[in-house]
């Protein structure tokens, strides 16, 4: 069954390229190092098309 999403909801991102799978670990941005977090909502991060829909939000799916 698949999970029903808010687009209110707020996502946890790196601070300096706006991308949940950075924060997560996934696909680091250059600036990672150095980086914090910021919140987006999802459909703000949607808007932004930086990164595929799959990877933004806070429930990452585990690597292994």
């Amino acid at each position: 069954m698949e999970q029903i999403l808010s687009n209110e909801e707020l996502i946890v991102v790196c601070d300096k390229c706006l991308r949940a799978s950075c924060w997560h670990g996934l696909f680091m941005c250059d600036e990672s190092q150095d980086a914090g977090t910021t919140e987006k909502t999802r459909k703000e991060l949607i808007d932004l098309a930086l990164e595929h829909t799959d990877h933004i939000t806070n429930h990452p799916e585990p690597l292994w």
